[in-house]
């Protein structure tokens, strides 16, 4: 709707959020990430003083390794190459980008710059692009990190469990569920997510010590749960056991689980998504 005095528009906040909320109910409900070719800041904005480390000058013509420079310059997006009959994807920095955008260099010329031998595969691959690894889907990162991309989904005879735990609340049944939910869990580790960094320890961890598992006091239950869930979840947060009073979740490092690097030598598939998710086009390394 459209407002006739100003033009400008009204998005009927209440009626679209009850919108998304109806439709993320509907079987067939695809989520996808945007993906995006990056902008803005071309590098750490952190200065650092001349050392060994390469790092990209502060004004044209102050040499980085007698004046310093910037360490980290940003990617807009990946070109694949392949070098030595073997994949690698090249990250393209923010600032060379622009300069490709402003017809002072090629995307060519650059990758020619890096090693004369590199052959392109495919000139652009955007962040949050989706791909698959051995069947498992991820969203890539960068050049070197990727995330879980796959959806979990808990039975319906657990949802008053994570309905209650989400809200630090209890119930009659709550142990009974919870001894459930493990079960489950180590299902999932096993069969499912066997590519997630971590899933096989944290599956062989849980079944090492499913006893003291089971007499976790209710604030511990929460606490389990909570931090398990983050394992699968389609972002970058890590699970943190350290709330577990049992001191072989407590020794676990606190970044633990999920976001891990790329081999490009692996069996991966690129998946190009609508915006829908509806339609998408493959290709296969």
């Amino acid at each position: 709707m459209i407002y006739q005095s100003n033009e400008k528009v009204n998005w009927e906040a209440d009626v679209q959020n009850k919108k998304v909320k109806k439709y993320l109910n509907y079987k067939d409900c695809f989520i996808t990430y945007k993906v995006e070719e990056k902008s803005g800041e071309f590098y750490d904005q952190n200065l650092s003083p001349a050392g060994k480390d390469k790092m990209t000058e502060q004004k044209r013509g102050r040499d980085p390794e007698i004046y310093g420079g910037y360490k980290s310059q940003y990617p807009a997006y990946l070109t694949l190459i392949r070098f030595k009959n073997r994949v690698r994807a090249i990250p393209i920095p923010v600032q060379i980008n622009q300069l490709i955008k402003d017809n002072q260099l090629t995307l060519q010329d650059y990758i020619k710059s890096l090693d004369s031998s590199y052959e392109i595969i495919r000139e652009c691959i955007l962040i949050n692009t989706l791909f698959e690894l051995n069947n498992h889907p991820f969203i890539l990162r960068s050049s070197s990190e990727r995330i879980n991309g796959k959806q979990l989904i808990i039975s319906n005879n657990l949802h008053q469990l994570l309905y209650y735990v989400e809200r630090g609340l209890t119930y009659d049944q709550k142990q009974e569920d919870f001894k459930k939910y493990l079960k489950v869990l180590i299902d999932k580790l096993t069969t499912q997510y066997t590519e997630l960094s971590g899933s096989e320890r944290l599956a062989k961890l849980i079944e090492e010590h499913l006893e003291e598992l089971y007499v976790l006091s209710d604030e511990e239950i929460n606490t389990f749960v909570n931090e398990s869930l983050k394992f699968f979840r389609v972002n970058s947060e890590n699970p943190n056991f350290k709330g577990i009073s049992i001191a072989a979740f407590k020794k676990l490092p606190g970044r633990y689980g999920r976001m891990n690097s790329i081999s490009w030598s692996q069996d991966i598939t690129i998946i190009d998504q609508s915006i829908t998710g509806y339609y998408e086009s493959r290709l296969k390394l």
